[in-house]
Order: C-alpha cells, then structure tokens, then sequence
C-alpha cells in the first residue's frame, strides 16, 4: 500500500477545492472569475471579490460554511471529494446571506493606472530581506491585508521608498 505523506493529502484536498471554484457552472454564474483561493496552504482562504474573505473554511477534507468570519457558528459542512459539487446559487446564496471579512488592498496612486501591490522580489535571493526586496504592481491578483492599519503602514513604507499610493 502507498505512503501518503501530509503535503499529497493538502495537495489533493486543495486541487479538489480550486476545481469546485472553476468549474463550468461556477463560470456560468460568473463566480469563478470574482473567487481566488489565498493564504496559507493548510489554511486556505476563500477571497471574493479581492475584497472580502468568505466564511467558510477547510479542515481535512470538510468544507465549512460559518455565520460570521474566523469564530462563527458552522452553518454547513460539505465533504470534499472527487464528485464534490456546490451549486452557483448555493454559494450566491452563502455570499449574500451573512456578512463577510473586509480585506484591504495597496494601489498606486496614479490616475487611470489600476495597478495594485502583488508582491515583493528581491535584488539579492540569497538574503530576502527588507533592504533588498522591492514592490511589485500588478493589475490582478493584489496582495490582501486583513486590516486597513497594515494596509495603511505598507503605503507608508512606499511613500518612503517614492512610491504614491493609497488603500481601498
């Protein structure tokens, strides 16, 4: 018998997750494209909207829905496997019926330039630290702050560094 080890176990359990949130229907409903899958693999969030952080959560292969963001109620429980399906309207319906976790983001102050902080590279890869890292702008998939002090604190390191920009 094989030995599965924990990284295949997430692995398969975020696949299946990501494959629900892009399937054909998910699409239809235009839902796909307003949902990423963020954060830590073990811990992944739901974003939506690049604006609000779904309640819901993973543990294993359970997937769950909550009243209220990080330390609500479990509403619903779905397993997730192979066949796992969510219907668009179930989901709509989740989105619509409670109040989720407002997310903030970084954009550059330009106007007419919708570009947002994606990311940080580095100048030397070999010390990946604050004085060798710089900002990267992106029109999609910006980096998320779960408050707006953080968010606000990363503008004013860019300002700093020169770079205009402000929090949404």
């Amino acid at each position: 018998m094989p030995q599965h080890n924990q990284t295949d176990f997430v692995a398969k359990r975020n696949f299946r997750l990501e494959k629900l949130f892009k399937s054909p229907a998910m699409y239809e409903a235009g839902l796909a494209q307003k949902i990423r899958i963020v954060g830590d693999i073990n811990s992944p969030a739901i974003l939506y909207e690049d604006t609000f952080i779904l309640n819901m959560f993973v543990h294993n292969f359970d997937f769950h829905f909550t009243d209220a963001p990080f330390e609500g109620n479990i509403v619903q429980t779905h397993k997730i496997t192979a066949a796992f399906h969510l219907s668009p309207k179930e989901l709509q319906n989740h989105i619509e019926m409670y109040e989720h976790k407002r997310v903030y983001k970084v954009k550059l102050a330009f106007e007419g330039i919708d570009l947002f902080l994606a990311g940080w590279n580095h100048t030397d890869k070999t010390l990946r630290n604050e004085t060798t890292q710089y900002p990267v702008f992106a029109p999609k998939e910006p980096k998320v702050y779960h408050t707006k002090e953080k968010a606000i604190d990363l503008c004013m390191h860019l300002g700093g560094l020169g770079i205009r920009c402000y929090v949404i």
